[in-house]
């Protein structure tokens, strides 16, 4: 036994490493602590903003506007504000812009579109691939937060603001072209009912929050 004493104080130090036949461990210093102001610039995530549609494709026409230049308007906004890692992807196609965001890495992908029919639909809706439970939670949470800050309705209650997408359905592909981490594709409202649009303001400030508090 005394040999071994001997090995360990040789290894660990001239202090005696044993009390009562147990062998203490070498203390070794702790780690210092982040700062809470560190802790608040931590990119814990990693963010892509991606946008529908591009080139010849405007995406849905409502009040003036369309889909491509009403989310660029929105990208510009909340990458000009972010405090995050986040960066933004816009292409000729969602499947081009969503393959740029590939090498990225992000752990979270949204995609922003607007939804358009008659002018008298309404309501928020997130679209997910069925089989990406992952990401669920952060779909449910967007359509939760949206419809809650603007006195909206969910299109699909019954699934909490989700509408699953199977693989051949509109608007899947370009979510599957997404190869990791979460994403979601949003249709927060009808761009062409007048009652339902938001202005470019008022969803840009919705949407820097929500990304801020990811």
């Amino acid at each position: 036994m005394k040999w071994l004493i001997e090995l360990i104080k040789a290894l660990f130090g001239s202090k005696d490493p044993v009390d009562n036949g147990n062998v203490i461990p070498p203390a070794k210093p702790l780690p210092e602590l982040p700062t809470p102001a560190e802790v608040g610039n931590f990119p814990f995530l990693k963010i892509a903003l991606v946008r529908g549609h591009g080139g010849n494709d405007p995406g849905a026409l409502g009040n003036g506007t369309n889909e491509v230049e009403y989310n660029s308007w929105i990208m510009d906004y909340v990458a000009s504000k972010t405090t995050r890692n986040l960066k933004c992807f816009k292409d000729d196609s969602s499947i081009k812009a969503v393959l740029s965001s590939v090498s990225f890495k992000p752990d979270v992908t949204i995609q922003l579109h607007c939804n358009s029919y008659n002018k008298l639909a309404h309501g928020c809706e997130v679209l997910v691939i069925d089989s990406d439970k992952k990401s669920y939670a952060i779909a449910e949470k967007f359509a939760k937060e949206f419809t809650i800050k603007f006195g909206r309705k969910l299109r699909r209650p019954e699934a909490f603001g989700k509408k699953l997408l199977s693989s051949s359905d509109r608007g899947a592909a370009s979510l599957k072209a997404t190869l990791i981490g979460v994403k979601i594709l949003v249709e927060p409202f009808f761009i062409d009912n007048k009652d339902d649009f938001l202005s470019k303001e008022e969803y840009a400030k919705f949407l820097l929050d929500f990304t801020e508090g990811l």
